[in-house]
């Protein structure tokens, strides 16, 4: 009876969990679309509103910025046991109250991409003629690729498992 719990259960869902736990987070953030609309009022405040979506549009993570200042790039040292920091880049949207990341996490991949929001960002921002700015910024990387084939076997041990288990239950 212990053999068939390890088979039916343990081994299963060891490799299930392994694949999600690589698969889940590359692909939520190497295949990512963030949709920036923005408008003036007549004072020249400017607010953004992010509508970022990762997994295909399935997720979408909603955001507005008032009163935003600039785009910026802003970079970070992460620190790793035993190892010289390492850095890390992304852009974020800045107001006098608070900074939102663009793009969910951080990475130095997409860095064009990433110059093309910010430039694009700030011309419509110092551009008293413009009053609606309309954008969309698609991220497909190393990430997004390498996560995608662990995601589609997760997903797809998740929802064969329990066949396989009353399967092996029968036998």
């Amino acid at each position: 009876m212990k053999d068939k719990i390890l088979e039916l259960i343990v081994y299963p869902g060891l490799a299930i969990l392994i694949c999600l736990a690589f698969g889940v987070p590359f692909a939520y953030a190497g295949f990512q679309t963030a949709s920036v609309q923005g408008t003036k009022d007549a004072n020249g405040s400017t607010t953004l509103v992010v509508d970022r979506s990762h997994y295909f549009g399935l997720i979408h993570n909603k955001f507005e910025i008032e009163e935003v200042e600039g785009a910026r790039w802003v970079n970070t040292r992460v620190r790793r046991a035993g190892k010289p920091r390492r850095l890390l880049s992304g852009v974020y949207l800045v107001s006098d109250s608070e900074e939102q990341p663009l793009f969910f996490g951080s990475s130095n991949i997409n860095e064009d991409l990433k110059w093309q929001a910010i430039n694009e960002i700030n011309d419509f921002l110092e551009d008293p003629e413009a009053l609606v700015f309309s954008a969309a910024y698609r991220i497909r990387n190393l990430f997004g690729w390498f996560g995608l084939p662990f995601l589609v076997l997760g997903v797809w041990g998740l929802l064969a498992w329990p066949f396989s288990v009353i399967k092996g239950l029968k036998e």
